[in-house]
């Protein structure tokens, strides 16, 4: 599956680039990449609700529209699940500099 981030600190923390004093220790960290990397290796949710050990539901009320799943005792993954996007790579372009060819 792809995998973006709605929030920068989360991303960052996720690419080992945080800065500042840290949110969380580091197991809740080192558990959080073990995560999304899993989320990223599946194929749907279908296989993260398989496991079970990761508590995977659909939220209710005022986090309705989220889902969830276990990082610890403690700390759970909030993500919502976009199923009107469909992704085809066909190439990929990555983008190093605008330059002027001309000057």
């Amino acid at each position: 599956m792809t995998v973006y981030f709605k929030d920068q600190y989360l991303e960052d923390l996720y690419d080992n680039m945080q800065r500042g004093k840290p949110r969380y220790n580091q197991e809740v960290v080192r558990k959080f990449r073990e995560r999304v990397n899993f989320l990223i290796e599946a194929k749907n949710t279908g296989e993260v609700r398989a496991m079970k050990s990761l508590h995977f539901e659909q939220l209710s009320g005022d986090k309705s529209g989220l889902y969830s799943m276990r990082i610890n005792k403690y700390f759970r993954l909030e993500f919502s699940i976009d199923k009107e996007v469909t992704i085809q790579i066909e190439e990929v372009i990555i983008i190093h500099k605008l330059s002027n060819h001309y000057k």
